[in-house]
């Protein structure tokens, strides 16, 4: 049974379609993809379209074999997870209290203790622990967005949709959550997609890559296979090039902008 397969997918707002005629996939259990492409290319609109935000104009989004454009919206939120750019205003809830919640809402039936001590792994795991009796309305934006992807993970949903998660984070929280990221997806065979803008992140740190331009699929695969000094020139309009460091890992250098 394929995970996750796209066929055909419009959708956009107001009657106008963003993408249109979009196909993608299979895209695999315990394996996070990494959607690329500049701003406005579709990006958010395939995850807001998958989490049923979205209205599909046609097509099929084929979820484990089940139509999630067929869905009732309670059966798609029971299977998507989907995290926004722009956080929700923070209540006044603690963070344990934030994840513990989310973590009942996703896992109707699981014992109560399971649930908090999953909370508090969770919370753990992405390095937050001293912020856990902390309240949400009291956090910065970076604290605020590690909270929000730790409510995220603690449902353990089928279908995982994290739009520019580390858009608030430093460097190092960065490269932390990704690693827990690609982590809890194996652990738990989510179907992860994830927007990033940093295309070394993606490089380094995402199992398969979907490059998105026009509202169509420019390239799909292996990260290092769709991030190419031709797929940049092509989407990005720059000169570029990749290069293996010494450690082995594909980085993008970028020389300039692109000529006609």
């Amino acid at each position: 049974m394929t995970p996750l397969h796209i066929r055909g997918l419009a959708a956009g707002y107001g009657g106008r379609p963003v993408l249109q005629g979009l196909s993608a996939g299979p895209l695999a259990e315990g394996a996070v993809t990494a959607l690329l492409g500049p701003n406005g290319s579709g990006k958010s609109t395939l995850l807001k379209t998958l989490a049923g935000l979205n209205p599909v104009m046609r097509g099929e989004l084929l979820l484990d074999g089940e139509d999630l454009a067929q869905a009732t919206p309670s059966r798609r939120a029971e299977r998507a997870m989907y995290m926004p750019q722009a956080l929700p205003k923070g209540v006044h809830m603690t963070v344990f209290e934030s994840v513990l919640v989310a973590a009942r809402s996703g896992r109707h039936g699981a014992a109560g203790h399971d649930l908090m001590r999953d909370a508090m792994a969770v919370i753990a795991d992405l390095g937050i622990a001293a912020l856990a009796s902390r309240y949400l309305d009291e956090l910065s934006g970076g604290q605020k967005q590690l909270a929000s992807l730790a409510q995220a993970l603690v449902r353990r949903p089928r279908l995982l949709l994290l739009d520019e998660p580390l858009s608030a984070l430093d460097l190092n929280y960065q490269f932390h959550v990704m690693d827990v990221l690609r982590r809890q997806t194996r652990q738990h065979r989510l179907i992860t997609l994830v927007v990033l803008h940093d295309l070394n992140i993606a490089l380094r740190h995402t199992d398969h890559a979907l490059m998105l331009h026009g509202g169509a699929i420019e390239a799909e695969g292996l990260p290092a296979e769709v991030v190419t000094p031709a797929t940049l020139r092509r989407v990005y309009r720059v000169q570029a090039r990749v290069e293996r460091c010494p450690q082995g890992q594909a980085q993008v250098h970028v020389d300039g902008l692109a000529g006609a």
